[in-house]
């Protein structure tokens, strides 16, 4: 059954990225098996699903908003300028709605430690502290081993204080443990 297509505006740009969580927990031995990097694993499977969920949900041509890096409709040059230290800030995919405007930096990450969850926490905050190129960050944080997943679902106080802290301020960056 399709879904009953919606207006673009940030509220419900940022209520379909919420979705995407149950959706990509659902599709997650999709995107972990395979052959490749799980870079390239996740940001295919990204390219090809999530642009097909947007098409669905918003009744407009994916391409014109999901973009995917290293795939046929890459994140355009002007969101993929910034550098610190040197080194490129670019995520994975992004949702850029410019006629609202609105563009939201997405980074798919994995691992089964702590030191992986701060880091994909840390790049995705780069997208937008520097240059205020986007306006929102999300990170989709895999965990590879399921005898790890009880890591990171029973999120001590202090934990929980930071992860609110990233999604206030000016780093305005959620994330969501797959």
């Amino acid at each position: 059954m399709k879904e009953k297509s919606v207006e673009i505006t940030k509220e419900n740009l940022l209520e379909f990225v919420e979705s995407l969580k149950d959706r990509l927990k659902v599709s997650k031995k999709d995107i972990m098996k395979g052959t490749g990097t799980f870079d390239k694993r996740a940001r295919t499977f990204f390219a090809n699903k999530v642009r097909k969920w947007f098409h669905h949900r918003f009744d407009v041509a994916p391409e014109d908003y999901v973009f995917v890096e290293g795939d046929e409709y890459n994140i355009k040059k002007e969101y993929r300028k910034h550098k610190f230290f040197n080194s490129p800030t670019n995520p994975d995919a992004a949702i850029i709605a410019e006629d609202i405007p609105f563009k939201i930096a997405i980074e798919l990450d994995h691992g089964n430690y702590g030191s992986n969850v701060r880091m994909a926490l840390a790049k995705a905050s780069y997208s937008v502290l520097l240059g205020k190129t986007y306006d929102q960050a999300v990170v989709f944080f895999f965990v590879d081993s399921p005898k790890r997943q009880s890591i990171f679902t029973k999120i001590e106080k202090d934990e929980t204080d930071i992860l609110d802290r990233y999604k206030k301020d000016d780093l305005n960056t959620i994330i969501h443990i797959i």
